[in-house]
């Protein structure tokens, strides 16, 4: 069990609450937008997979017919689309790793503050300068 503490700035005592180093909305961002970049390279996929599938379909109409229908834009949007998915996939995996260490370092590096002035002052009340302060203190009120 954690021992009292006493407030340096405040007086306050009893004990700190951890508070967490960095900025919520930051770590937020740093999950959601890989999740957001995989349903784009998902997407990205489908429509590479999508005009693979019908450049098969002429290379079949071609040999039954004798009549290939192609474009060559069409298998630069395949090359388009693949890279794009492949960049979007790997950019999650990157951003994701980043999220990962941002969250065990905010959970690592948050610090004890006091609950009434939320100053990170708070030192043992056995102590030499918890007990005076706490003496300073009640020779206040």
């Amino acid at each position: 069990m954690e021992e009292r503490q006493i407030c340096t700035n405040c007086g306050h005592i009893g004990y700190g609450i951890k508070k967490r180093a960095g900025i919520t909305i930051l770590e937020i961002v740093l999950w959601v937008t890989p999740i957001i970049l995989f349903f784009f390279g998902i997407s990205a996929s489908n429509n590479a997979d999508n005009l693979a599938n019908e450049g098969m379909q002429n290379i079949y109409n071609w040999l039954a017919t004798g009549i290939y229908n192609s474009s060559s834009s069409s298998d630069s949007l395949l090359v388009s689309y693949r890279q794009e998915a492949r960049f979007l996939t790997i950019t999650g995996i990157v951003l994701l790793v980043i999220a990962l260490i941002y969250s065990i370092w905010r959970t690592v590096a948050g610090k004890l503050v006091c609950p009434e002035c939320k100053k990170s002052s708070m030192i043992p009340l056995d102590s030499p300068m918890g007990e005076k302060l706490h003496q300073e203190f009640n020779d206040k009120k």
